[in-house]
């Protein structure tokens, strides 16, 4: 059998051999219309010479019969002469206006023709005079005067007459001389033509030939090269240890490995040319009922197909076997369907093993479903420990806090410096405590928060806060909102702390003697809303930028700027909490821009 390579080639010598033969009869059949056409022209501006010389002879016909009508009339006196005078006189006008129309595209010629017809105009007066005043005697001079204008007139036909007649032999002689060309051209192409295709074509068919005996040559060698193929992929099927089966394109069976001899309980040659389904008998495990044939479905949907699971193999001496398998179509080279290869293998050990591991899978979900109750239940121990914890310490602060401050109050006088200053850090000491605390109630108490989100109106809810707010107003800051905040789903309360610590934080951590200018504003992302709170404040370095969000984290120096290290640790949970995420963009020294992503309200 040829390869698609060979059979190419014999398309491509085939169309050689009709293609470029065709183009050169039409490219000679070109050549000769060109010529037939080139002729035709020629003999065309011959018969237009013939045609203008028979409307010149005319229009001297029309001229001598008026000049004899008139002079039969003149000498006799009698009207019967007239006629030929009268008979041509509407005539030789438009006589002379085609004449001339026929030689218009000839300057000289045209010129010659308005001499005769201003020349014959004049001679018509002159015999429509001399008719009119025929009674009185005729005038010798005025008979002159008409001769020399006919003579004249003659003249010029003549001269009229003698270039057509010149340029009409000439188109002659160029049909005589076409039609030369035509013989010797035509009769040279058609000898040069029948000489290339005779050349070319014998050419064409010896590499046809040659390709041929070649390609009969490399089919042969092909076919040995197939038939060893054959027996070293039967040698490989024999010695893989899958089972495999293969079919013909009407599902009968050509081929058993012995494994597959093995399993189904058949000999290779038994099954052979039988269908598959009465030797491959499948069902399925739990329930029993017949599997579909997977060689009929690859012959339906022309796919790979595998069997469900649970698919067990019943042999020909009854012994079933579980098994899985999968189902392949054999394609030729044109993609049409010759047959299916069936593999499929012992799945017992695999079988045992999937079912041990769904019983191990059933306990260790069992195990992580109390595990993770466990777990659940310490952590909502350890908040609300937490909890009581942080609420129950305010109680002896405050009063370590109400003490303090009455001693400041009732006792500085008496004390000294040094006592003063151990109050006041008392006192102080007491409000970070509290703040502290104050933080984690608010961290803890964020676990706990699962309302069902709501759309906030943000532009409302910013804006009273910062009317709310002495320490968002001037002179102790300047806070701009820019634009309408686009509103998002969250919870009111949640989403008030979240602003009210950035904004803290913008307007806390300034240089000294610098006026916090904080701007806030919103943009649509991907369908989510952006806040971005952007500050003049001092930034924060890029190796900071994750540690600013843990917990009791402090970048900048507490002495400088206080603060418990709990802020944006809040921030950061309660944006989570909400389904958000939140980011920074900064440089130290050049501010910072905070944002925080939320749904779209």
């Amino acid at each position: 059998m040829p390869t698609r390579k060979q059979e190419s080639l014999f398309r491509q010598t085939l169309a050689r051999l009709i293609v470029l033969p065709g183009g050169l009869i039409l490219l000679a059949t070109a050549l000769l219309a060109a010529l037939v056409f080139n002729l035709m022209g020629v003999v065309e501006w011959g018969q237009q010479s013939y045609q203008i010389l028979s409307k010149t002879r005319a229009c001297e016909k029309l001229m001598v019969d008026m000049e004899t009508g008139l002079r039969g009339y003149l000498l006799n006196k009698d009207a019967i002469y007239l006629a030929p005078y009268q008979e041509a006189l509407p005539k030789v006008r438009p006589a002379l206006e085609e004449l001339q129309a026929a030689v218009k595209d000839r300057p000289d010629q045209v010129r010659r023709i308005q001499v005769i017809r201003a020349e014959a105009e004049e001679w018509m007066r002159l015999g429509e005079r001399r008719i009119q005043h025929l009674p009185t005697l005729v005038n010798k001079e005025e008979s002159l005067a008409g001769k020399r204008m006919m003579d004249t007139i003659r003249r010029h036909f003549a001269e009229f007459v003698q270039v057509e007649e010149a340029l009409r032999q000439q188109r002659v002689q160029n049909v005589g001389m076409m039609k030369e060309r035509l013989f010797y051209g035509g009769g040279s192409i058609a000898v040069i033509l029948t000489l290339l295709m005779t050349f070319y074509i014998t050419t064409e068919l010896r590499h046809l030939v040659g390709d041929y005996k070649t390609a009969l040559m490399e089919a042969h060698l092909r076919n040995i090269e197939l038939a060893e193929q054959k027996e070293w992929f039967r040698i490989t099927l024999s010695s893989i240890g899958d089972a495999v089966i293969v079919t013909d394109h009407l599902g009968q069976i050509t081929f058993m490995n012995p494994e597959a001899q093995r399993m189904t309980g058949w000999q290779n040659e038994e099954a052979l040319s039988k269908p598959l389904k009465s030797i491959f008998r499948i069902i399925n495990e739990n329930t029993r009922v017949i599997v579909d044939d997977p060689v009929e479905r690859v012959l339906r949907e022309n796919k790979v197909v595998g069997l469900a699971n649970h698919t067990v193999l019943i042999a020909k001496n009854g012994v079933e076997w579980p098994i899985e398998d999968s189902a392949a179509p054999i394609h030729d080279h044109y993609q049409r369907i010759t047959g299916v290869v069936l593999v499929f293998h012992d799945a017992s050990a695999l079988r045992q093993a999937h079912r041990t591991l769904q019983e191990y899978s059933k306990d260790l979900a069992a195990q992580v479903e109390e595990r993770t109750g466990s777990l659940r239940r310490a952590m909502e121990e350890m908040e609300a420990f937490s909890y009581t914890v942080s609420h129950d310490l305010r109680s002896p602060l405050r009063a370590m806090q109400g003490y303090a401050q009455a001693l400041l109050e009732d006792y500085s006088a008496k004390l000294d410096e040094s006592g003063v200053l151990y109050l006041n850090r008392i006192n102080s000491a007491a409000q970070r405590l509290d703040k502290l605390i104050q933080d984690l109630l608010a961290y803890t108490r964020l676990s706990r928060d699962r309302d069902e989100l709501i759309s906030v109106n943000l532009d409302s809810l910013m804006r009273e806060m910062l009317s709310q707010y002495p320490q968002f107003q001037p002179p102790r800051a300047t806070v701009t909102v820019t634009g309408t905040l686009l509103p998002v789903f969250a919870r009111e309360a949640t989403l008030t702390q979240v602003l009210s610590n950035l904004l803290d934080n913008a307007i806390k951590f300034v240089a000294p003697g610098v006026q916090p200018r904080v701007e806030i504003s919103t943009e649509e992302i991907n369908g989510r809303i952006r806040i971005k709170v952007r500050d003049n404040g001092i930034g924060i370095a890029p190796e900071d930028r994750e540690r600013i969000f843990k917990i009791f984290e402090q970048v900048h120096n507490p002495k400088l700027y206080g603060g418990t290290g709990i802020g944006l640790a809040i921030v950061k949970r309660a944006v989570e909490n909400l389904g958000g995420n939140i980011g920074l963009e900064s440089e130290l020294g050049n501010g910072s821009l905070f944002w925080v992503d939320l749904r779209k309200g």
